[in-house]
């Protein structure tokens, strides 16, 4: 294989690296501190979403990190509809480097179906050929791949990420119609995975093909995150008062999310609560504008938007300048007035003084 070894490596990435149901999560700063250059970030597969994505996508992007997602071809859907799904999942923010479809074992062996999730995915991204790049091995391309010539270099227009786990780059053997391939996943155990800030032992360990000007060309590495970009911050140790605005009440929580957090706690409407840290994005769901939280005084999270039980986005808490009233203000009692009563022998009565009556 021709291949120019410049430095520029990064991982691959998906919810075997962490630990969703734990709230356990990559360390993407890590990873960048490691000295990698971009990450490739599992999306999902046929018909549902990796667990790990959405926050995956979210952290790698605070971290700087340009990000490439892929999705994994399943035998047991269309090709079309596993890339209006892909698309609809990522429309909103497609990353910085190439879309690419993952093609091997699990993927049916039916080339048709990888046809017609590119051809769909390039009509509804209209990204251009060489941004959009096919995952696979030498063998099962050799194997399931197109047999004959003209589909085969139909192919040719899109970039080859091949997987072939060997030390030596004039071993990597390289499926026609391509001659070389843009990315090279040497192994899972090149590098210790905690070293690189992720859970798992073992890691995809991937290598460009090619400079620092072509990296860019197909990872647009332009872009440069702003920490306030999204949730302005309040000047610290400044707090807020909050009032409860959702007439079902909310709920106080452990963390910034509903999975086994809950207190038991509920923050009844109307109410007026201490507010020390404001915009908090949701632990499992962190893209996502319809679940943000703040940090009460006490130490407990509460959603300031959250959907209900149908999905419908709430607003649950608002910012206010002013004390909400009492839900049921109880009225202050009158005064008591004591008057002075004289009852007369013959039955008159004088209050206070006044003339017997």
């Amino acid at each position: 294989m021709i291949f120019q070894d410049k430095g520029i490596i990064g991982p691959d990435v998906s919810f075997y690296q962490a630990d969703p149901r734990q709230n356990q999560f990559i360390d993407f700063n890590k990873m960048k501190e490691y000295g990698v250059s971009f990450v490739i970030i599992k999306a999902g597969q046929r018909n549902y979403f990796d667990p790990a994505f959405a926050v995956n996508r979210a952290a790698a992007r605070v971290a700087g990190l340009p990000r490439a997602f892929y999705w994994f071809l399943d035998y047991r859907d269309k090709g079309k509809a596993q890339a209006q799904f892909f698309w609809n999942l990522i429309k909103d923010d497609p990353g910085e480097g190439p879309l690419i479809v993952d093609f091997e074992d699990g993927s049916g062996g039916d080339w048709r179906k990888l046809y017609d999730f590119i051809v769909e995915l390039q009509v509804l991204s209209k990204y251009p050929s060489d941004r959009i790049w096919i995952y696979t091995g030498y063998y099962y391309w050799l194997d399931f791949g197109p047999q004959f010539t003209g589909d085969e270099l139909w192919f040719i227009a899109y970039r080859l990420w091949i997987a072939s786990y060997t030390d030596r780059v004039d071993l990597v053997k390289v499926p026609r119609p391509w001659i070389t391939a843009s990315m090279w996943q040497k192994g899972t155990t090149v590098v210790y995975g905690p070293d690189m800030g992720v859970l798992s032992l073992e890691i995809d360990f991937n290598i460009f093909n090619g400079d620092r000007e072509l990296f860019n060309h197909y990872f647009l590495t332009n872009y440069v995150p702003d920490p306030q970009e999204d949730h302005p911050q309040e000047e610290e140790g400044e707090s807020m008062k909050y009032k409860v605005v959702w007439t079902k009440g909310v709920a106080k929580r452990t963390q910034p999310t509903t999975s086994n957090s809950y207190t038991g706690l509920l923050l009844p409407y109307p109410n007026e609560v201490e507010v020390i840290e404001d915009h908090i994005d949701d632990l499992n769901d962190p893209s996502n504008i319809n679940k943000v939280w703040v940090k009460l005084a006490d130490g407990y999270y509460a959603a300031k938007n959250y959907p209900d039980s149908l999905g419908v986005p709430r607003v649950r808490m608002e910012k206010v300048e002013t004390p909400v009233p009492d839900p049921d203000p109880i009225p202050d009692p009158e005064p008591t007035i004591v008057h002075r009563i004289d009852v007369y022998s013959d039955g008159k009565v004088a209050i206070d003084g006044s003339n017997p009556f």
